[in-house]
């Protein structure tokens, strides 16, 4: 399996021009799996909850449809980390995408310092998903301090 990692610094409080940078730097990439950041759409520091929902998208929403769109194009498989918005709250969450959408979604269970004063804990459990034959799970950051 051929990974590939895309490390970049979103610009604050502008989600579609950081989808935009996302999709044309996956363009020609060859890997089977992409990783991008934590927060890759937002950024990581919000003022308020109302500003963190401001940003947060559904899953599926528009970021996700377009890489979607670039998983279909390149075969890979995605992931993402977004802040993701459920009904009245938002969780920062990594999804696997692939060519055929949204295969499953990691939401980040312990919430370090003013985390927990903007999101809501993850409440999905530990999944594991298949990526061409490789058993792939999602942690996100300070996830991985904790053995469970």
């Amino acid at each position: 399996m051929r990974l590939a990692f895309y490390q970049f610094a979103p610009e604050l409080g502008a989600v579609p021009k950081n989808r935009e940078r996302l999709a044309a730097a996956l363009h020609g990439l060859d890997a089977d799996l992409i990783v991008l950041p934590e927060l890759a759409t937002t950024g990581y520091l919000f003022t308020s909850r109302e500003e963190l929902f401001r940003q947060a998208e559904p899953i599926p929403g528009p970021t996700t449809d377009l890489l979607q769109a670039c998983a279909a194009a390149s075969g890979a498989h995605i992931v993402l980390g977004i802040a993701e918005r459920v009904d009245d709250r938002c969780y920062n969450s990594a999804v696997l995408i692939g060519p055929q959408g949204v295969i499953g979604i990691y939401r980040k269970m312990h919430l370090f310092h003013e985390e927990k004063r903007l999101f809501h804990p993850g409440d999905l459990g530990f999944p594991v998903f298949d990526v061409k034959g490789v058993r792939v799970g999602l942690l996100v950051c300070f996830d991985h301090f904790f053995p469970e």
